[in-house]
């Protein structure tokens, strides 16, 4: 979660005051550059998103799941690295093997403290 001190949004003036579940502010920012945007095809299947979200979410309570439009692309932001991603995947019932994956930046802005 992320608390804002000011008006702007930490554009110029305002002060940022960073928490996450009782951690320090260096932390945080670390797992902010860590975070990463997944696109998994899912071409051919079913996912249970609602599992996915389950297993995913006691790593990373930030995370983020959602199918695309096409029904085809399962779009997941998390800091996880994606060999966690793929084995919490497979724990969830999904066998997704590394090709499967694109591993993007994250397009996070951080506005909406997740």
């Amino acid at each position: 979660m992320r608390i804002w001190l000011g008006d702007d949004r930490g554009q110029g003036g305002g002060r940022r005051v960073e928490a996450m579940m009782g951690m320090d502010a260096s932390l945080v920012r670390h797992l902010e550059e860590r975070a990463m945007e997944y696109h998994i095809d899912m071409s051919g299947t079913k996912p249970d998103l609602g599992a996915i979200e389950d297993i995913l979410y006691d790593s990373d309570p930030a995370v983020v799941v959602a199918m695309a439009r096409d029904g085809f692309i399962l779009r997941i932001a998390t800091y996880l690295p994606m060999t966690d991603l793929l084995g919490l995947m497979q724990q969830a019932g999904c066998q997704v093997e590394p090709h499967q994956v694109v591993e993007l930046p994250s397009i996070c802005c951080g506005g909406c403290g997740g």
